[in-house]
């Protein structure tokens, strides 16, 4: 919640070493040794990451270039500020987390500057994007994405092609987003009404979007865009508990049958 604070607190102006030092220091505030806390690593380290339920092997930076190397980073960032938001967030990321420049915490701390650089260019929906949800349920994707391209010492990391990890890192974002829009138009809807909206997750947000988007959907077109719910049955389930919601109405039945935006 204090990072979040720090979030809101930050004005508009470049992020700094101090923003990263700040940032860690909050969230691993009684999880690592005071002095680990808000400071570079002072040691070499080796990230571990799980690929295809196997574990590889990542050597970080080394520890006498990390300020240096953190400092460069987000120079690139202010200089390049021509670069869309997303894209440069993708490579804020990336390059962050491969430097990995605190003992414990890097990924947690990289995934908080990457929301802050999108406040910062006014691309995080006035706060209300949240990345770590995406995160969490798909991490053997985010580690996949990241062993791609990312090679086993930094050397390699920071002249990588980052063409694969940046089309990752915008469906990530584009799924962050669309949850978000699915979760607006129902609370919205339901406003003033005791009624407990309904978690959204990334399955029923991209339902939700195409329905929104083209007024009503049939049950074939719903399979396309969710090749992956194993039953035609689990999926009319999903479709129903938004229709006994209100979000959808319901129309005809068996292969005929379309749902239909019902919010307005």
């Amino acid at each position: 919640m204090q990072a979040i604070f720090y979030l809101s607190g930050k004005l508009k102006c470049a992020i700094t070493l101090s923003d990263a030092l700040t940032i860690h220091g909050i969230i691993m505030d009684g999880l690592l040794p005071t002095g680990e806390t808000g400071a570079l690593r002072n040691i070499g380290v080796n990230i571990e990451l799980l690929i295809k339920m196997t574990t590889s092997y990542i050597l970080g930076l080394e520890f006498y270039v990390l300020k240096s190397g953190v400092t460069q980073l987000f120079e690139w960032l202010k200089l390049n500020a021509s670069i869309h938001p997303v894209i440069a967030a993708a490579i804020l990321h990336f390059q962050f987390v491969s430097i990995h420049p605190f003992s414990d915490g890097n990924g947690h701390t990289t995934r908080v500057l990457t929301q802050l650089y999108l406040g910062l260019r006014d691309y995080d929906f006035r706060g209300a994007l949240v990345l770590d949800s995406y995160y969490l349920s798909e991490k053997q994707e985010y580690y996949n994405a990241l062993n791609q391209v990312q090679d086993y010492v930094y050397e390699s990391a920071v002249k990588a092609n980052l063409d694969l990890w940046i089309k990752y890192f915008c469906r990530w974002i584009s799924s962050s987003a669309k949850i978000l829009a699915a979760e607006v138009s129902i609370l919205s809807s339901v406003l003033g009404v005791k009624q407990i909206p309904r978690k959204i997750n990334q399955e029923v947000a991209d339902l939700l979007s195409c329905t929104r988007q083209f007024g009503a959907i049939s049950l074939a077109e719903d399979q396309d865009i969710l090749p992956n719910v194993p039953r035609r049955t689990l999926l009319q389930r999903k479709l129903k508990s938004f229709a006994d919601d209100g979000y959808l109405t319901v129309l005809g039945s068996g292969p005929s049958t379309t749902y239909h935006w019902r919010i307005s």
